[in-house]
């Protein structure tokens, strides 16, 4: 777990299950570009029981309170099939018992963040996000399917707390 990203010290907790390498980072590229959308929710699964394991105390903090996963959305100009985020988000939330809501859209269009460089990946718009007023006054922990700089999972908290949300942190499947 980072605590916070060490490249935004005034971010949230950020889980990650791996590092964006080997059989990990084989499975997302699977997950993402072979369509095998089930493999999400099992890596899910894997998240939610590592979390229960490594941060026990963390997680049955949460119990008391209305906990929500928030997936970032899938790219509007995408042509796959499923949001590989709400696939993780769904395992994670099967493994520890909370909901998941799909609350955050796009503003506006962008190109996905694997076309982009970490200099653009960085200069991600601030504004990119909107998120519903479901999530208002709720705990919300957003799920990505990789970490690389950072930006989208701040972009994406920031959308979810100008939406009445307490930010709580992030997880996501690996961090390069």
């Amino acid at each position: 777990m980072d605590y916070p990203c060490a490249l935004h010290e005034d971010s949230a907790w950020i889980y990650f299950y791996a590092q964006h390498e080997g059989l990990a980072r084989e499975l997302v590229l699977s997950l993402k570009y072979s369509n095998q959308e089930s493999l999400g929710r099992a890596m899910g699964e894997c998240i939610g029981r590592a979390m229960l394991k490594d941060n026990e105390k963390l997680i049955s903090s949460y119990y008391n309170s209305s906990v929500v996963f928030v997936p970032v959305p899938l790219h509007r100009s995408s042509n796959r099939r499923f949001n590989q985020s709400y696939a993780i988000a769904k395992g994670i939330s099967r493994a520890l018992g909370f909901e998941v809501a799909e609350s955050l859209r796009w503003s506006f269009d962008v190109k996905t963040q694997t076309a982009r460089s970490r200099k653009e990946r960085l200069k991600l718009a601030e504004n990119v996000f909107k998120a519903d007023s479901k999530i208002a006054g709720r705990k919300v922990i957003v799920v990505d399917d990789v970490q690389t700089t950072g930006t989208t999972l701040k972009r994406a908290l920031s959308a979810c707390a100008s939406a009445g949300a307490e930010c709580s942190g992030a997880i996501v499947w690996t961090k390069s």
